[in-house]
């Protein structure tokens, strides 16, 4: 009968002790579900943030970088129509495929009308650039006239645009 009783009391324990691997078991599978949603917002913060944060910053040079050229051209005459044509082109090229690029992030509501308004705004300045383009080839003072009342408006806008996406 003692042996009976040995018996009953290794079985307790086996029980206790499969309960208790058990429990190591699930805790261990939540804590690794639980890693990896932590990894996956790391990474979505990554994506979806910082990625889209530098490009906005590209995105920003660019703009300032045509706005600086077309001022060159019309203000100190260094730049040829064709050198500006072809730098505004290349810039041209560039801020669409890194605005398609912004495009694919997650992007909240407001981010999205932000992104409507600066390539609506970022259409009517490359308009505007070719029309002083042009008119600077007719007329280099009705071309700084046009630039200074209407194309600074335009940068403006675009500032405003890029401060709202980056914030």
């Amino acid at each position: 009968m003692k042996w009976a009783f040995a018996i009953q009391r290794k079985i307790r324990l086996a029980i206790v002790l499969a309960i208790m691997m058990l429990f190591i078991i699930l805790f261990s599978l939540m804590e690794s579900y639980n890693v990896s949603a932590i990894s996956k917002s790391f990474n979505s913060i990554y994506e979806d943030r910082l990625i889209p944060a530098v490009d906005l910053y590209a995105i920003s040079d660019h703009i300032h970088t045509k706005r600086n050229k077309l001022v060159t051209f019309l203000f100190t005459g260094k730049i040829s129509r064709e050198e500006i044509s072809h730098a505004l082109n290349t810039s041209n090229q560039q801020l669409d495929s890194l605005i398609s690029k912004y495009e694919n992030t997650y992007l909240v509501k407001a981010e999205t009308n932000h992104l409507q308004n600066l390539k609506k705004n970022l259409k009517t300045f490359e308009r505007d650039e070719l029309l002083l383009i042009n008119a600077a080839a007719e007329d280099k003072e009705l071309a700084k006239t046009l630039y200074l009342n209407t194309t600074v408006q335009l940068y403006d806008e675009l500032d405003k645009d890029l401060i709202e996406l980056t914030r």
